[in-house]
């Protein structure tokens, strides 16, 4: 079963950020192309589309890039749930805050506690950071050596 796209408008082209979210979607829908997806999966990334393509005519320009963002976090999670694929920088994005929050955070009040110096707890965020960045770059190359990574970039 193919793939739907999303239907071309000029409304699509009247706001920069409706613009870029269009684009972005319309990359991911063609990187998808070219895999071999499980019928369910694909059947649910066309409910998505269709559900756009429906509303693209009757919302607001504003409404409309909410549902374009909705709909591509959907399939992006459809695709790791089921297909175990991501996008590019997926791991690292998803690190980089539980690194500051799960090792950052513990480490600056320790390190507060050891100096005796409470203006140090900031100083474990960037190393929580750093670890975070680190260990995510390393699944994203994991999947990207296991064919599990698709070639898009998300921007938000």
């Amino acid at each position: 079963m193919p793939l739907q796209n999303l239907q071309h408008s000029a409304r699509y082209h009247s706001s920069k950020k409706l613009k870029e979210s269009f684009e972005n979607y319309q990359e991911i829908i063609q990187a998808l192309e070219q895999r071999e997806l499980k019928q369910n999966t694909t059947e649910l990334i066309n409910s998505q589309t269709e559900a756009v393509n429906t509303n693209a005519t009757t919302v607001s320009d504003k409404k409309l890039y909410t549902i374009l963002k909705k709909a591509e976090k959907r399939i992006l999670k459809i695709l790791e749930s089921k297909e175990k694929i991501t996008a590019k920088n997926h791991y690292r994005n998803l690190w980089l805050a539980l690194g500051m929050s799960a090792f950052g955070i513990p480490l600056g009040v320790a390190i507060s506690i050891a100096s005796n110096n409470w203006g140090m707890v900031g100083v474990g965020l960037p190393i929580g950071m750093g670890i975070g960045i680190g260990f995510g770059a390393s699944l994203d190359k994991k999947a990207q050596a296991e064919n599990r990574q698709l070639d898009v970039e998300i921007k938000s």
